[in-house]
């Protein structure tokens, strides 16, 4: 009891520290990774490359911020563009939560969040983050997800922690016979 204490501890500490208005502010946020790419850089690097740069890194912090802000907080940030759909939650335990999200209406792209501790054999494990062929290992078919996953496979690896997944699923909970195919973006 004491742990899962502990994680929903850490649960709002990081919700409030994402609802910070600096984090959600523009001009902050640019002036932040501005800054940053600037202590790391050669002297003497084209300042105008590094408007260009801190615009599109400001761009994609907005957007990891955004994913980790599970809390169903309304993030007001411009950069970020338009709001994102809500987070399913489809396990909940002391040690991990996995949630979910559907992507743009009209498409098959769904974002997938797994944070906590997983305590199992290695090729489990590492499912959450780079394997999509080991889904079928980290999601037990009785309870998580509500469909049958029939096959899954990795067809582009974008980078470190992205890769775009073909997953075959069933229609329905114990579905093994019909199968429909849909392409899946997962950012894990």
């Amino acid at each position: 009891m004491e742990t899962r204490k502990g994680i929903l501890e850490l649960r709002d500490r990081l919700d409030k520290t994402l609802a910070c208005s600096d984090l959600a502010d523009e001009g902050s946020l640019k002036s932040l990774v501005k800054n940053q790419i600037l202590e790391s850089s050669l002297p003497g690097s084209d300042q105008g490359n590094i408007d260009l740069i801190a615009e599109a890194r400001a761009k994609e912090v907005s957007n990891f911020l955004e994913m980790l802000d599970t809390s169903g907080n309304e993030r007001p940030s411009e950069i970020r563009g338009p709001q994102q759909k809500e987070w399913k939650v489809k396990q909940d335990t002391d040690q991990l939560r996995v949630m979910y999200r559907e992507g743009p209406d009209g498409t098959p792209f769904h974002t997938l969040l797994a944070e906590g501790f997983a305590d199992g054999p290695i090729d489990v494990c590492t499912c959450v983050s780079w394997e999509s062929g080991l889904y079928t290992k980290w999601f037990p078919q009785y309870n998580l997800p509500t469909f049958k996953i029939a096959q899954s496979g990795c067809l582009k690896k974008i980078r470190i922690g992205e890769e775009i997944s073909l997953i075959r699923k069933g229609e329905g909970p114990l579905a093994s016979f019909r199968e429909r195919s849909s392409s899946t973006l997962l950012s894990v």
